[in-house]
């Protein structure tokens, strides 16, 4: 029985060493910190010479680590090379990545210039650490061996789990039909000299005979068919559709079996399938637009068929074009997107203006209710609206995101901005996560980034293609599935997983960051208030001198 006592008080005793040893760290780490954004915290403190191969003298910057989760610390040295070697690879995958030190054409070796550069690469790395998506990223793991001292860091990552490349130009757009499992797809050669080529041999004056056969096709629609096997996809394609200029948009009408395809040139050509979508019949070519065409639904109950354009009108036709087409309205500005909201019978545009158009389709011609701009007017490119949660999200090519308030029936009146965040990169197309109250979205450059909505910043940034644009995202939540067209003439579908990071690591940011700030807070004012008061006493010193020497009259 004493053997145990003393053992528990031997164990009781280290337990009460590690935890002085572990506030000493903190409160040492707290002195020469202000504000704590991230799990790890960085410094550069000091630097040195290390002499390699050939005797030759090479400088290393000492990186202190200090982990707030378990309140360990580390140091590692690293060469100025192996700097601007992360710096490139985050600059491949991110935008707006912090500046280092510029390279030089001799050795830096004087202290002053040598010191200045550990306070810029310190500076580089304290943003990078309080930055997510840079965080997060495998580079910054790898360069700061989080993977060895820090392994509940850990990011559960993004795994491509299909991908169709049977297609022969850049997706424009797609749509993924679960309930007969096949995947319609328009597509345009995105290669502009390739394009000018293709017209060119194309041309033909109007006493020419047109040679249909022998047309170089710039678009094309493809309908393939698809299913799940194992732990990936088998594409089998059913037919496909030709045409002499770029494909922009593709619509389904479920009841009628019809497709639209709208093209660049304005036209929308009709398309009906058979029962099995083994092969399809041409009905009609509607020509009313005059440049690209940006969206289009059908509207079953009515037979009409809903269409924007570059052209600036938004047009309702007869779906087999027995009627005059109503000219909805005219913007100002090219149409970039339509909704059709057929539930709460409401309709929503945007336009290359950065300004969102809603209409209540209850009445022939639907009627125009509100009008809304963006903050930033930048053509809106992507737009998102959850019928679920009410929320509407667009994007645009300067890189900004908006959020805009609830969008109720009714309501419609009262919906305006109430966020705005972002960053360089041209976004396309955005989808909103309900599980994690995510933003997701697809740039210019081929980046998939997660954003969290709670303090508007980008937490992860996952390279789907080798900079080629992203057109069109579909999201399954149920599968967690993100289907992603992409002008490198593919379609992927990555997973999501329901959780990047470990539950634990979020609940610490949560709360214990917290705490640790209040403390550093209370350090600071402590100290300050102690400064404070030694400078008073020594002042009230004075005074109490001044004021004994005085003399009675």
């Amino acid at each position: 029985m004493e053997n145990e006592n003393d053992d528990n008080n031997k164990i009781e005793e280290i337990n009460n060493n590690k935890n002085e040893k572990e506030e000493k760290n903190t409160d040492s780490i707290l002195n020469n910190i202000d504000y704590v954004n991230n799990i790890i915290s960085v410094s550069i403190p000091d630097f040195n010479e290390k002499y390699l191969e050939k005797k030759k003298a090479v400088t290393f910057y000492n990186i202190h680590v200090f982990n707030w989760y378990n309140d360990s610390e580390y140091t590692l040295s690293k060469r100025f090379s192996e700097f601007d070697e992360l710096y490139k690879n985050l600059s491949n995958l991110i935008s707006n990545v912090p500046s280092i030190p510029k390279k030089t054409l001799f050795k830096v070796s004087a202290f002053e210039a040598l010191n200045k550069r550990r306070l810029e690469l310190e500076n580089f790395l304290k943003i990078c650490v309080d930055r997510k998506d840079i965080f997060n990223t495998k580079y910054f793991f790898d360069f700061l061996s989080l993977d060895k001292y820090a392994p509940e860091l850990y990011v559960n990552n993004l795994t491509l789990e299909g991908e169709l490349k049977e297609i022969p130009q850049g997706v424009r757009d797609f749509l993924y039909i679960s309930s007969e499992n096949i995947l319609l797809i328009c597509c345009s050669d995105m290669n502009i000299i390739s394009r000018t080529d293709s017209r060119i041999s194309n041309f033909k004056f109007f006493w020419e005979k047109k040679d249909n056969e022998n047309e170089i096709p710039l678009g094309s629609a493809f309908c393939f068919k698809f299913a799940k096997l194992g732990i990936g996809f088998q594409f089998v394609k059913s037919w496909f559709k030709t045409f002499p200029v770029q494909t922009g948009i593709i619509a389904y009408d479920e009841k009628s079996r019809n497709f639209g395809v709208g093209l660049d040139n304005g036209e929308i050509y009709i398309l009906n399938g058979n029962e099995d979508f083994s092969d399809f019949k041409e009905n009609l070519v509607l020509k009313y637009h005059k440049d690209r065409v940006m969206g289009l639904f059908f509207d079953n109950l009515t037979g009409k068929i809903y269409s924007v354009s570059t052209d600036k009108h938004f047009y309702i036709s007869d779906i087999n074009y027995s009627e005059k087409p109503i000219d909805v309205y005219k913007s100002n500005f090219g149409y970039t997107n339509l909704f059709n909201d057929s539930l709460n019978k409401r309709i929503f545009t945007t336009n290359e203006g950065g300004e969102i158009e809603i209409y209540l389709n209850n009445e022939m011609p639907p009627k125009l209710i509100h009008k809304v701009n963006t903050n930033n007017k930048g053509i809106i490119r992507g737009l998102h609206i959850n019928l679920k949660k009410q929320y509407l999200f667009t994007s645009d090519m300067n890189g900004n995101i908006s959020v805009f308030s609830s969008t109720l029936p009714g309501k419609e009146t009262n919906i305006s901005e109430i966020s705005n965040f972002g960053n360089s990169s041209k976004l396309r197309c955005l989808i909103y996560d309900n599980l994690n109250n995510h933003l997701i979205t697809g740039d210019e450059e081929g980046r998939i980034t997660i954003w969290s909505l709670k303090n508007g910043c980008a937490i992860f940034v996952y390279n789907s293609n080798n900079k080629n644009a992203i057109t069109k995202m579909f999201w399954d939540e149920e599968t967690r599935y993100l289907w992603i067209g992409s002008k490198d003439k593919t379609i992927k579908i990555i997973r999501i997983p329901e959780k990047l990071f470990k539950e634990e690591i979020e609940n610490f940011e949560k709360t214990k960051l917290k705490e640790i700030n209040e403390k550093i807070a209370i350090k600071k004012l402590n100290e300050k208030y102690e400064n404070e008061s030694d400078s008073e006493e020594t002042n009230s010193d004075k005074d109490d001198l001044n004021g004994w020497n005085y003399k009675k009259d």
